[in-house]
């Protein structure tokens, strides 16, 4: 009588097994369904799913609510049912399109387009943040210091190259209006394009604040 006892225990633990896999399964495939409909190219790294208790099939969950406006990295969501709210989270990632760098870029170095490759891979929000995508952000940039090949880039590791030397001789164009007078002058600082430094004029050795409009050349604004 015992044995027939533990047979029927193990048998009804294993039918109650079965039929909550069925439901976890089935529950999956909805959860994909309903990603389907708000992003594109993701894939489920990872589930924490609840177990649906009294829940006899898939047909009586209702609707899926992911909770978050950025369905990326690990995403809560609810899952409703005629009887009761069920709450469970997934870990979601998304084909990013990521820079890397074909060979060693030393610090300052000039490169182009062919020293680096765009890939697509599989990534969650937290691992692609401030990450350059396309080598169009870092265009006309020198890198800050020395870059690994095919790590990924970010874009603290790059700045806008200093196109003026500090004591190098320069264009002073100083505007009032459509007025535009040419002298020459000297950098008292070195600069970035689009930048302010102070500069001495030649003739008079007044100091100003230009902005630096191209290599050796800057501009004052009467009036500023």
């Amino acid at each position: 009588m015992k044995i027939i006892t533990i047979l029927f225990t193990l048998l009804s633990f294993n039918l109650l097994a079965i039929h909550f896999n069925s439901l976890n399964i089935g529950l999956k495939l909805k959860i994909k369904s309903e990603l389907k409909q708000k992003i594109k190219n993701f894939k489920i790294e990872r589930y924490r799913l609840p177990a649906l208790k009294g829940i006899k099939n898939i047909k009586e969950i209702k609707k899926i609510e992911f909770l978050g406006n950025k369905l990326l990295g690990s995403t809560a969501l609810v899952i409703k049912t005629d009887k009761k709210k069920f709450y469970g989270s997934v870990v979601i990632s998304r084909k990013i399109k990521h820079l890397y760098a074909r060979r060693e870029i030393k610090k300052n170095e000039i490169f182009s387009k062919d020293d680096f490759e765009e890939v697509e891979v599989f990534q969650t929000i937290k691992s692609y943040h401030n990450a350059i995508k396309s080598f169009k952000e870092i265009k006309g940039k020198v890198a800050k210091s020395r870059i690994k090949p095919y790590k990924k880039l970010y874009s603290h590791q790059f700045e806008a190259p200093y196109i003026i030397k500090k004591g190098e001789d320069v264009i002073i164009k100083a505007r009032h209006g459509k007025l535009t007078l040419s002298t020459r002058g000297i950098a008292r600082e070195r600069g970035k394009l689009g930048k302010y430094i102070m500069v001495k004029t030649m003739f008079n050795n007044k100091i100003l604040r230009a902005k630096i409009v191209a290599s050796k050349k800057v501009e004052v604004f009467i009036g500023e």
